[in-house]
């Protein structure tokens, strides 16, 4: 589309094409590359959907739920991009995003099983030699070009995540009375709240790996950190102060004193006073370094954890000076317990 000149005053006609015209170059060049990027997009999944996904259906190398597993929504995905590739490649872009993004739901489920399908895919090439093999014959096609399956899955995420930005720029260099602008900006906003899906996505498997490391830093200590909650989640980036209070209840009410002279029961593991204290602050103190620095919980445990432990000890120390019946105390730290 261009942008047709209304009349203006003779000293800022000039000024006012010139901005017409950039904003002009702007939208050719963002179209430019929406197009030609979408059809190697197309043919990526088109490979994904051809020689995988469709070729495994006919053979059976692979069980129906493995397969789903691990290639998902593709199939939808594919059939829905196609459709809008042929939009695009005929410069209508508002009328193709805007049929485009009642299928975003495709996405959405496939956002939600990548992590699934990146497991259940390394499980297979493991374990199962016949998909191994039909693995690496299909990849050695010259149409791979040297790709491996490994990398064309995430190819609809990163795409989403392209979209956003294609529609930003080609929204703010379209003229706002043009009827394509609404269809633009309406685009983005859907596009936008499944690329914040992902984030979140990814931010909560970052937190549920760098828990996991912390139970590993605690192994070889007689201890097992229990992570399990009534409400059967953990919600440590959670903004929602009713969350915040009843995880630091759950803390608080797990966290008691018992005498080494009586034995702890096995299902409780006891830990030393200074390291219950330390986790205790640590995980804390990343709350709410996480909500209110807008840290990621990986940046935010590494700090909290040092500061905490350094503290902790110390206020172990002064503890058991206070009497002999502090010395030798044990935490146990039931976090399953309510």
């Amino acid at each position: 589309m261009s942008f047709s000149p209304t009349p203006v005053g003779p000293t800022g006609s000039r000024s006012v094409q010139e901005q017409r015209e950039k904003w002009e170059r702007k939208r050719t060049r963002t179209a430019r590359a929406l197009v030609q990027t979408e059809q190697k997009y197309c043919k990526q999944l088109e490979l994904v959907n051809t020689y995988f996904v469709e070729i495994l259906k006919a053979k059976g190398t692979l069980r129906q739920d493995i397969r789903e597993s691990i290639f998902s929504s593709i199939p939808s995905i594919h059939s829905v991009n196609q459709t809008l590739l042929v939009r695009l490649e005929n410069g209508d872009f508002g009328r193709g995003f805007d049929d485009f993004c009642p299928h975003l739901h495709h996405y959405v489920t496939y956002i939600d099983n990548i992590q699934n399908a990146n497991k259940v895919l390394a499980l297979q090439v493991k374990k199962n030699k016949a998909f191994r093999r039909f693995k690496k014959l299909q990849e050695s096609r010259p149409e791979f070009h040297n790709c491996k399956l490994e990398d064309l899955l995430p190819l609809p995420i990163r795409r989403i995540q392209q979209y956003k930005h294609f529609l930003r720029d080609l929204s703010e260099n379209t003229s706002p009375d043009y009827p394509e602008f609404q269809q633009l900006s309406r685009s983005g906003k859907l596009v936008s709240e499944v690329s914040q899906r992902i984030q979140d996505n990814a931010r909560s498997h970052d937190n549920h790996l760098q828990l996991r490391r912390v139970q590993k830093l605690l192994k070889g200590r007689k201890t097992k950190v229990m992570l399990t909650f009534p409400k059967a989640k953990l919600l440590l980036m959670s903004s929602d102060q009713e969350d915040i209070n009843d995880w630091y209840y759950s803390l608080s009410s797990a966290v008691g004193y018992v005498n080494t002279d009586t034995p702890s029961p096995s299902i409780y593991p006891s830990l030393p006073l200074y390291l219950c204290l330390s986790l205790y602050l640590s995980i804390y103190l990343s709350i709410y370094l996480s909500i209110y620095l807008s840290l990621p919980l990986s940046l935010a445990l590494s700090p909290s954890l040092s500061l905490s432990l350094s503290l902790s000890i110390s206020i172990s120390i002064s503890l058991s000076r206070l009497g002999n019946d502090m010395r030798g105390s044990h935490c146990i730290l039931d976090v399953s317990k309510t």
